[in-house]
């Protein structure tokens, strides 16, 4: 059995997310997203992460407090750098940002996924190898799911 610690990153309204943290664990550095309530956003993601709009869904199961025996809806996906975030670094072009998003916003639109929200921290930047090309991902899909 594994153990991972959960760095706490923020909330929304229906949802917690957490760094997990566990070196040489397969979801070391990953994100744990937790609500309360079955929540429709990992099967979005797993339909948009196919075409580069979120990140991916890397595990999706309930979990049980063990002292309260609450149950919650919880999913694992890659980590990000929200999006206004980013644009408080220096280096960042907040102009080309700002056009990541709305071309993520309108490639979403035409995947079916009609956004709820968004504001630049629905959005996140995947950073790759090259430290030259970072892509923007929607990292929150709101509450409308996918027509």
């Amino acid at each position: 059995m594994i153990e991972y610690y959960g760095e706490y990153l923020g909330h929304g309204h229906a949802k917690t997310a957490f760094e997990l943290n566990c070196p040489g664990a397969c979801f070391h550095g990953k994100v744990l997203k937790v609500a309360k309530a079955n929540d429709m956003e990992p099967s979005v993601f797993m339909e948009t992460a196919q075409v580069g709009l979120t990140t991916s869904l890397l595990y999706n199961c309930d979990g049980v407090d063990a002292d309260s025996g609450h149950r919650f809806h919880c999913w694992i996906t890659d980590r990000t750098i929200p999006l206004d975030e980013f644009c408080r670094y220096d280096g960042a072009i907040k102009s080309r940002c700002t056009l990541a998003a709305f071309c993520c916003i309108l490639r979403a639109a035409q995947h079916g996924l009609c956004l709820s929200d968004c504001r630049f921290f629905n959005f996140g930047v995947l950073v790759t190898e090259d430290a030259t090309e970072h892509f923007v991902v929607i990292i929150d899909a709101g509450s409308r799911g996918i027509h």
